[in-house]
């Protein structure tokens, strides 16, 4: 398999390669010991429920708290279940960020194993080096008690393991897939949807080439089975069969308060935002908060449906060349989620297409960290340029470019209005490295044009 064959017989690229990432992990690593920014708003219901193992409770809120079925199931088990393997060495969180770390470098390892593949070659490693490095919230994403890096360490073993199932067509690489799929979707919620995808697009495989029918039936349905099974034993424990009660708190508190924010203004989201909220506060039985919030979303976008699904998809897009600006600053300590989240803070595009240039050079002098940030803004902007060149680019065979591209669009669009650079941690590393193959194919193609001018 590709991963036990990551490190056969290094060459001095692959060294170098190697040292580089350790060192800018260390720098990052270091960065984070200074300002001690190693939480967000979740982190506490992770570590929660870690701590609330020893206990024997799947239980993602304080046990001195009021009690709330809804913390069984805010936060699937996969991410407090490594706290907990960490924490049993002691309750350390710097060693978690250690152990981050290091999953961060073998994901960007295995990335480039992977593109090898694809047909990547170790000569343009200074590209694929260059977007990993002007990507902070790789870096970031590694010192923050939070569970996206290792959803990105699924999302690459089932992109992995996709790519050789069409090439070898061993169903051991579909089975490598559903596994990593039960993995990831154990980290976050936000994956379990893909199972219906999984299932579609191992049945098209077997459909196409006709073996295998029993093990690519297994293959496709296992991670069904399982969040069939997980929803159903979260409606025993809290009378609501569902995956996560994350869903409903999305929909209508955060999904479509943004929908209103960019059509009715920051302070009438502000005043949605903080109604809904108390209404369902107020509603103890929580089958019945559930069904209220998910009935009232639902409603929601059912009256405004065409110009939220344009909003919708406007700012999924946009998180395709989000600097993280804000990830930034909260690391380093130069804001709070609070003050990023106050209606009267606009966002740099706001503020650009308001007030013009007077407004950017006004937004520059109040925040520091500004141009760094339109710096790695250009940087993925050219990033997104190389990605249309590999989609674009007849070099590259079909199998792999619609493999790359269900995963980059599954989740650019599940996450909605709420594109923060984090959420794009899945993919992440995939677009870095569609990205490096397509300008490694252009550099090509202009070195071969070169070169039959020189004999002509």
């Amino acid at each position: 398999m590709a991963a036990f064959s990551l490190f056969a017989k290094p060459t001095r690229a692959d060294i170098r390669f190697l040292v580089s990432l350790l060192v800018i992990h260390a720098v990052y690593f270091f960065v984070a010991t200074q300002y001690k920014c190693i939480y967000n708003g979740d982190s506490l219901e992770y570590i929660n429920m870690a701590l609330n193992f020893n206990k024997g409770w799947f239980y993602s809120g304080g046990l001195l708290e009021p009690f709330d079925p809804m913390y069984y199931t805010l936060r699937p088990p996969g991410y407090p279940v490594f706290l907990w393997i960490i924490y049993l060495f002691g309750v350390n969180n710097w060693l978690v960020l250690l152990v981050q770390n290091l999953i961060s470098v073998f994901n960007i390892l295995y990335l480039r194993h992977t593109l090898r593949v694809v047909g990547y070659s170790r000569k343009y490693d200074w590209i694929l080096m260059a977007f990993v490095i002007l990507y902070p919230s790789q870096f970031i994403n590694a010192n923050i008690i939070q569970p996206e890096l290792l959803l990105q360490t699924c999302v690459l073993f089932y992109f992995s393991n996709l790519i050789l199932l069409v090439r070898k067509r061993s169903w051991t690489h579909a089975y490598v897939m559903s596994i990593a799929l039960i993995c990831g979707l154990m980290m976050k919620p936000v994956w379990y949807p893909f199972v219906l995808m999984h299932f579609v697009i191992l049945v098209v495989f077997t459909a196409k080439y006709r073996k295998g029918i029993l093990r690519s039936s297994v293959a496709a349905i296992l991670p069904l089975f399982v969040v069939l099974v997980y929803s159903y034993w979260n409606g025993q424990r809290t009378g609501k069969v569902h995956f996560s009660s994350i869903q409903s708190i999305n929909a209508l508190l955060y999904n479509q308060e943004y929908f209103i924010r960019e059509t009715q203004g920051a302070d009438s989201a502000e005043r949605f935002y903080h109604k809904e909220l108390a209404t369902s506060k107020a509603i103890p039985d929580f089958t019945e908060r559930y069904n209220y919030q998910s009935q009232k979303a639902l409603t929601m976008l059912k009256d405004n449906f065409v110009s939220y699904i344009a909003i919708h998809i406007r700012k999924s897009m946009f998180m395709l060349i989000d600097p993280g600006k804000g990830e930034m600053d909260l690391f380093t300590a130069q804001t709070t989620l609070q003050q990023i989240f106050n209606p009267s803070k606009r966002p740099f595009r706001e503020v650009i297409m308001k007030d013009g240039l007077y407004g950017a050079k006004a937004y520059i002098s109040a925040n520091p960290s500004a141009p760094i940030a339109i710096l790695i803004l250009v940087f993925n902007i050219f990033r997104l340029i190389g990605i249309i060149l590999f989609f674009y680019s007849r070099n590259v065979a079909l199998k792999y470019k619609w493999i790359a591209g269900v995963l980059l669009c599954y989740f650019v669009f599940i996450t909605g209005p709420v594109a923060y650079a984090r959420y794009f941690m899945p993919v992440s590393l995939i677009a870095i490295g569609c990205a490096a193959i397509g300008y490694q194919l252009l550099l090509q193609r202009l070195r071969n044009t070169s070169n039959i001018v020189a004999v002509k």
